[in-house]
C-alpha cells in the first residue's frame, strides 16, 4: 500500500502537485480510494472527494469551485464524468507511467496550516460549500482520537463511510495511525444490513464508524445477535436515539462501547459522549447526549 501510495504521489508531483494544490479523488469504493487519498498527502497536497455517483452538474461545479490541478480517477469513472479541463491521471489507464515511478518515500515539506482537504456540503440550503481544513486540524483531531481509544487503538475498523463524509478521515486514518486494519466493503454489502451483519463477523471487524440511521438498521438486523469480535461503535452526523432494537443490540453485545460524537465539517471541533455501559441506561442521560454539546460529561477537541 505504501509503495503504491508513493508511486502515485511522484506522478502528481510529476504533475505540480505541492502544498495548498488541490487534487480531486473520485473513484468507486475500492482499495485504490484510501490509497488514493494517501498519495495525495505523501504529495504535499490537499484532496477534493468527489463522488463518482453525484449528479454531472455537481460534480463539474465542484471540480470548477475547488481550482483542483489534477483528477484522480479511472478510465471507468472518468468516462462518466462531465468533460473538464482538469488534467486527469487515471489509475488504471495511467498505471504503465504511475509503476515507472520510484515505490521510495518522499520528504514534502508540508506546514500545519497547509491544505489538507476539502469536503462540500450537501447543498441543502443552497449551493455546496467547500469545507477547508489545514494539517494542523487534523492531525489535532486524529491525537485527540487516539488517546480516546485509549489501550486497544489498534483494531480492525471498517470503512464504511462516503469519502465526501468527513467521519471517512477519521476511520481511515486513525486506523492507520494506530496501526490498525482497515476493513474496506462494497456498496452493496454497505447497503444491506444483512449482508453487512455477515460480514462483520467474517472479517472479525472490531470497530465501527457508523450515523445513527446505519446503526438503528444494524440494531433491526441484529438485535439479539451476538457479533464476539465487536467491541466499539462510534456514532456522529445524526441525533443519536436509545431505540428499543438499540437497547437490545447493546444488551445482548455486552462490553461494547458506543461513543457518542458531533462536529461540524467546516471546523472539526467535536463534542464527545462515551455512554456507560450500553443504552440501556436512565432517560435523562439519554437526553444529555441529545444536546450535542460539551459539558462535564463530554470531551471537545478543537480544530
Amino acid at each position: 500500500m505504501d509503495a503504491r501510495a508513493n508511486r502515485i504521489a511522484r506522478r502528481l508531483r510529476a504533475m505540480g502537485v505541492g502544498p495548498d494544490v488541490r487534487v480531486a479523488v473520485c473513484l468507486e469504493r475500492s482499495i485504490d480510494m484510501p490509497v488514493a487519498v494517501l498519495a495525495v498527502l505523501k504529495a504535499g497536497g490537499g484532496y477534493v472527494a468527489v463522488d463518482p455517483n453525484y449528479p454531472a452538474d455537481r460534480v463539474a461545479y465542484m471540480l470548477e469551485d475547488s481550482r483542483a490541478a489534477v483528477l484522480l480517477t479511472t478510465a471507468d469513472v472518468a468516462a462518466r464524468l462531465p468533460s473538464t479541463e482538469t488534467p486527469l491521471l487515471r489509475l488504471d489507464a495511467d498505471a504503465a507511467s504511475i509503476e515507472s515511478e520510484s515505490a521510495e518515500a518522499l520528504s514534502v515539506p508540508v506546514d500545519p496550516e497547509n491544505l489538507g482537504y476539502v469536503l462540500y456540503t450537501s447543498g441543502s440550503t443552497g449551493r455546496p460549500k467547500g469545507a477547508a481544513l489545514p494539517h494542523r486540524a487534523l492531525v489535532n483531531l486524529l491525537a485527540w482520537q487516539l488517546a480516546r481509544f485509549g489501550e486497544g487503538a489498534a483494531a480492525r475498523t471498517l470503512q464504511f463511510a462516503s469519502l465526501s463524509f468527513d467521519v471517512s478521515f477519521q476511520e481511515i486514518f486513525s486506523t492507520w495511525a494506530a496501526g490498525g486494519t482497515l476493513v474496506l466493503v462494497d456498496d452493496d454489502t454497505r447497503r444491506d444490513a444483512e449482508a453487512l451483519v455477515a460480514y462483520l463477523r467474517a472479517h472479525r471487524v472490531q470497530r465501527l464508524f457508523l450515523p445513527f440511521a446505519a446503526l438503528q438498521n444494524l440494531a433491526e438486523t441484529a438485535e439479539n445477535a451476538r457479533l464476539p469480535e465487536l467491541r466499539e461503535i462510534i456514532t456522529a452526523g445524526e441525533q443519536l436515539r436509545a431505540t428499543p432494537q438499540l437497547r437490545a443490540f447493546f444488551q445482548a453485545n455486552p462490553g461494547l462501547r458506543l461513543d457518542n460524537q458531533y462536529g461540524p465539517s467546516e471546523t472539526h471541533v467535536i463534542s464527545a459522549h462515551l455512554l456507560p455501559e450500553h443504552p440501556g441506561m436512565p432517560a435523562q442521560a439519554v437526553e444529555a447526549v441529545r444536546i450535542f454539546a460539551p459539558d462535564s460529561a463530554a470531551e471537545m477537541v478543537g480544530g
